[in-house]
């Protein structure tokens, strides 16, 4: 993660544990000091149990990533989509490339249903699905034995 996004990373989280009230786990107030330390308004996690907005000092919230997407595609639409596309294209790093659809039904997978059905709602499922059918057929060539450039592979074993 430091990687990807270095910004991301809060040093001298340390000073602010004082700040920090007791909340259910004990081993999460890191992450309350380090949202205060980074200026974070919110704390997106699925572990909402451990983080009740209630308990959380200042103005600082908790927020389902669920909801957190959904909040993000209804302020800026067209980033999101440009943010999803981005992720979808740099999946065939480590294996097959996803389809747009294939990112969104992971993240449905993931808990993010209310999204997946916000982003197909206000983006179109149609135009998302357009070139699915190609897609997918693609990736079952390729994972039977085909390759990107058009050679067979073997099957070792079989």
């Amino acid at each position: 993660m430091n990687g990807a996004l270095p910004d991301a990373r809060v040093r001298g989280w340390e000073s602010a544990l004082p700040c920090v009230p007791n909340i259910r786990d004990a081993n999460d107030r890191h992450v309350v000091a380090a949202a205060l330390v980074g200026r974070a308004d919110v704390i997106v996690t699925f572990n909402l149990k451990d983080f009740v907005t209630a308990r959380l000092p200042g103005d600082l919230f908790s927020q389902s990533p669920d909801e957190f997407l959904l909040d993000l595609l209804d302020l800026y639409p067209m980033p999101v989509r440009d943010a999803l596309e981005e992720v979808a294209s740099r999946t065939d790093r480590k294996g097959l490339r996803w389809a747009l659809e294939d990112l969104l039904v992971r993240l449905e997978r993931e808990g993010c249903c209310r999204f997946v059905s916000a982003a197909h709602q206000s983006m179109g499922a149609p135009s998302w699905r357009k070139n699915r059918e190609l897609d997918l057929l693609k990736n079952l060539i390729i994972s039977l034995g085909g390759s990107r450039n058009g050679s067979r592979r073997e099957v070792i074993g079989q």
